[in-house]
C-alpha cells in the first residue's frame, strides 16, 4: 500500500479464493482485490501479513490461506514450472552469493553449464511434449545426481542447466563435471516406442577470489560449453583464458552484443547491388537489385559483413534482422511508388532461420497489408543450403508469397548440397550461379562446365539464370557465350545506400 500503513481484516473470501473483501478495524469495507492483484500486492510488499494469534478463527484460517499463497508465489518466481528447478535469475543469485564468499573466504566453487546434446533431435522428431519430457527427465536426473552434494541445480531455458558446486578444490570440480556428464550419458529417454541416447556438452568455470563478476562467470562458463561442443560435443571443457576457440567465440558474443545495440539504435544500413541484363547490360531500366546489409559501429566505422553474418547466425538473430530488413525495405517502396517503374524489382535475403520459423508467412503478409508495397517488386532470396536443409517449410514458404505476386531466387546455387532433383521441387524463377564458379571462368574449364550445365538445367526447368561475382570486363562475353541471363558484381556495378538509389 502507498501512503501510511493501514491495518486491515480479511472479512470475506469468495469462490475458490478469486476475491478478498477486507475491512479496518472499525469493520467498514476499505476494500476488494482479486487474486491476482492479492498475490501480486504480496509479492511487491505493499501487503504484508501481520503475525497476531488473537485473530478470530475465521481471521487465522484468512491468514494461512494468504500465507501459504504467499509461499506459493515466491516458489513460483523463484523456480521454473516444467523442471522445478531453480531458475536463471535465483540461480545467477546463488553465483553472485558463491563469488562473495570466495572473496571473503578464499574458498573455490564450480560453476557447469549444461547444454543438452539431443534437445533439437527430439523436438524435431516428438514435438513439444518429448521436449518438455527430457527436459523433465534431466532435471530429475541432475537433482538426484547433487542431492548429497552442497549443490544448486538450476534450468537456464533453452536446453541449458546450470550446476553450482560449492567448496570444490581444481581435482574435485574436475571429477564431478565428468560425473555429471556420465550421470546424463546413463540416462535413455524413451518417447512413443523411439529411444534416444543422451549426452551433454559441459562449461566447467571455476569461482574464486578473483571472479570479476556473475555476468563474466556465466559468459566464461557459456564459451568454455561451446567449446566442448565445436570440439565434438558429449565432453567438458575447462574454461582456459588464451583458449582460441574460446577467444573466438567471445569475440562473436561482443559482435552480437554490439548488433543489439546497433538494431536498437537504427544503425543497420541498407546497400543494393544492380542485377544486369547480359543481352541488355546498360538498360538501367531493366535493373534488378539485391538488397545488401551493413552495420556501423557506434564510431562510424562499418563491421565487415562475415563477422554481422557469423555473429547474427551464432546467437539466433537472423530472423531479428530478416524482419527488420523485409520491414525497412517494402516501408521503402512504399515511400518510393512514383519511382519504381524505373527498377525491375528487389531481392530481399531471407536466412534458412527465417524459412524454418512458421509464423514468417504471416509476418510477411502483415508488412505488405500495413505499408501496401507492390508484391511484383520483391524477390526473395534464399541459398541452396537453406533451401534444401527445410525443404518443406521452404516450399510452403515460397507458395505462400508467389500467390501474393512475389518472385524468389535461389541463391548461391553449386556449392552446398547441390542436387539438381531438388531444384524441380523448388517454385523459384531465377538461379543464382554460386560466384565461386563465376569469378575463374575464363581460365578454369572446369568451372566453365559447371556453370553451362547450371545455366541448362536452370533454363530446361524453366528458371532464369544470374551469375554471381562477374568482377572483369572478361566474364561478360563468356558468360553471354554460354546464354547465362543476368550479371552481379563490381564490373556490373559497386553497392551503394538504398537511400541514394533514386537521385
Amino acid at each position: 500500500m502507498e501512503g501510511r500503513p493501514v491495518i486491515l481484516t480479511v472479512a470475506f473470501v469468495g469462490d475458490a479464493n478469486a476475491s478478498f473483501v477486507m475491512v479496518n478495524r472499525r469493520g467498514v469495507k476499505n476494500r476488494e482485490i482479486d487474486l491476482k492483484q492479492m498475490a501480486q500486492s504480496l509479492f511487491e510488499g505493499k501487503i504484508m501479513l501481520l503475525e497476531d494469534f488473537d485473530l478470530p478463527l475465521m481471521e487465522r484460517a484468512s491468514q494461512r490461506m494468504l500465507e501459504n499463497l504467499h509461499s506459493q508465489l515466491a516458489y513460483q518466481a523463484s523456480h521454473d514450472e516444467l523442471t522445478q528447478l531453480l531458475n536463471r535469475k535465483e540461480f545467477e543469485k546463488a553465483v553472485d552469493s558463491a563469488i562473495a564468499q570466495a572473496r571473503r573466504t578464499g574458498v573455490q566453487h564450480a560453476l557447469l553449464y549444461l547444454d543438452l546434446d539431443q534437445f533439437k533431435i527430439v523436438n524435431n522428431t516428438s514435438g513439444h511434449t518429448a521436449r518438455d519430457e527430457l527436459l523433465k527427465l534431466v532435471g530429475e536426473t541432475l537433482a538426484k545426481h547433487v542431492k548429497d552434494k552442497a549443490a544448486v541445480v538450476a534450468y537456464l531455458g533453452g536446453d541449458e542447466f546450470g550446476l553450482l558446486l560449492s567448496n570444490e578444490n581444481t581435482v574435485e570440480a574436475r571429477r564431478n563435471s565428468e560425473e555429471t556428464l556420465s550421470a546424463i550419458r546413463g540416462q535413455k529417454f524413451v518417447w512413443q516406442g523411439r529411444t534416444h541416447s543422451l549426452s551433454a556438452s559441459i562449461g566447467l568455470v571455476f569461482i574464486d577470489p578473483s571472479t570479476d563478476s556473475v555476468d563474466s562467470a556465466m559468459q566464461y562458463a557459456d564459451e568454455a560449453c561451446y567449446a566442448a561442443k565445436d570440439a565434438g560435443r558429449n565432453r567438458v571443457k575447462e574454461y582456459e583464458l588464451g583458449d582460441a576457440r574460446m577467444l573466438r567465440r567471445r569475440r562473436v558474443m561482443e559482435w552480437v552484443s554490439e548488433l543489439d545495440k546497433a538494431l536498437s539504435e537504427e544503425r543497420l544500413i541498407l546497400n543494393c547491388q544492380r542485377i544486369a541484363s547480359i543481352a541488355t547490360p546498360d538498360r538501367r531500366t531493366e535493373g534488378h537489385y539485391e538488397i545488401l546489409l551493413t552495420m556501423r559501429y557506434e564510431l562510424g566505422e562499418v563491421m565487415p559483413l562475415s563477422n554481422f553474418i557469423r555473429a547474427a547466425e551464432t546467437y539466433n538473430r537472423m530472423t531479428v534482422i530478416d524482419r527488420w530488413v523485409i520491414s525497412s525495405v517494402l516501408t521503402w517502396l512504399s515511400d518510393h511508388r512514383s519511382r519504381l517503374d524505373y527498377f525491375g524489382g528487389f531481392a530481399i535475403n531471407v536466412s534458412g532461420h527465417s524459412v524454418n520459423d512458421e509464423t514468417s508467412p504471416d509476418f510477411v503478409l502483415e508488412q505488405f497489408s500495413k505499408t501496401q508495397a507492390p508484391t511484383s517488386k520483391v524477390c526473395f532470396e534464399i541459398t541452396e543450403t537453406a533451401a534444401i536443409a527445410n525443404l518443406d517449410n521452404a516450399v510452403e514458404f515460397m507458395n505462400r508469397m508467389k500467390i501474393i505476386g512475389c518472385r524468389f531466387s535461389l541463391d548461391d546455387f553449386g556449392t552446398g548440397l547441390s542436387s539438381y532433383s531438388f531444384l524441380r521441387n523448388l517454385p523459384v524463377d531465377y538461379v543464382k550461379i554460386d560466384g565461386v564458379f563465376v569469378k575463374d571462368i575464363t581460365t578454369m574449364p572446369g568451372d566453365e562446365a559447371v556453370v553451362r550445365s547450371i545455366n541448362e538445367i536452370g533454363h530446361y526447368m524453366g528458371k532464369k539464370t544470374i551469375a554471381e561475382y562477374v568482377e572483369s570486363e572478361a566474364i561478360l562475353p563468356a558468360l553471354k557465350d554460354i546464354g547465362v541471363d543476368y550479371a552481379q558484381g563490381y564490373c556490373i556495378e559497386k553497392p551503394c545506400k538504398l537511400s541514394k538509389l533514386v537521385r
